[in-house]
């Protein structure tokens, strides 16, 4: 049946089997054409076989048979990724601003959005910036990821000034205001101000 078909596709997917996956997913939907995690997977699948224009007919279809905000929001980030890979970053930021509005703060959006973002230089990337780390200020992940972010689109420097700028809200939380120290002198220790970053390190 569908769900058995389904399940045999998502073990291939679960071992990397994305090739081997794809024709159960097929068979399910054949058998059971309403059910949008079929769609979703064998997307999945087909974008990790580089097939694009496949992935997208069959995301669009998992991304319009969705009701769960949170899968529905993945149908979209999904398509945006497509895109991505498509290099059409016009397309991929309008499918995961999608995704923001239908699942807000998620940070498997918030990330690859805001960096997008900076690479197309429009301004919103600050406003996102500031959203995803207060996500979880004490959570070192957010600052490396952030720099990385920064860093792949030579911004270093605006980087350094966000930690600055953070420092007073944060006086009081040494576990934050030693992460924000020691982020920006992980910055300025990669643009060779030796100085400042000893300073923060210390």
């Amino acid at each position: 049946d569908y769900w058995s078909l389904f399940g045999i596709g998502y073990a291939y997917l679960l071992d990397e089997g994305y090739e081997e996956g794809i024709p159960f997913f097929l068979k399910s939907i054949e058998l059971n054409n309403s059910y949008p995690l079929s769609y979703y997977n064998l997307a999945f699948a087909y974008s990790n076989t580089n097939q694009y224009d496949k992935c997208l007919t069959y995301a669009q279809k998992a991304y319009d048979l969705q009701t769960i905000p949170e899968f529905k929001a993945e149908a979209a980030r999904l398509m945006a990724m497509n895109y991505q890979d498509m290099k059409n970053e016009q397309k991929a930021l309008k499918y995961f601003r999608i995704a923001d509005q239908i699942l807000p703060n998620d940070y498997n959006t918030l990330l690859p959005m805001l960096t997008l973002e900076m690479k197309l230089d429009d301004k919103e990337y600050k406003k996102h910036t500031n959203q995803l780390f207060f996500l979880a200020p004490d959570n070192p992940v957010i600052y490396q990821d952030l720099l990385k972010a920064y860093s792949e689109n030579d911004n270093e420097k605006e980087y350094i000034e966000f930690m600055e700028n953070l420092k007073p809200q944060f006086k009081q939380n040494i576990m934050v205001l030693s992460n924000i120290l020691f982020h920006e002198a992980i910055a300025q220790y990669d643009m060779d101000d030796w100085v400042a970053a000893k300073i923060n390190f210390e």
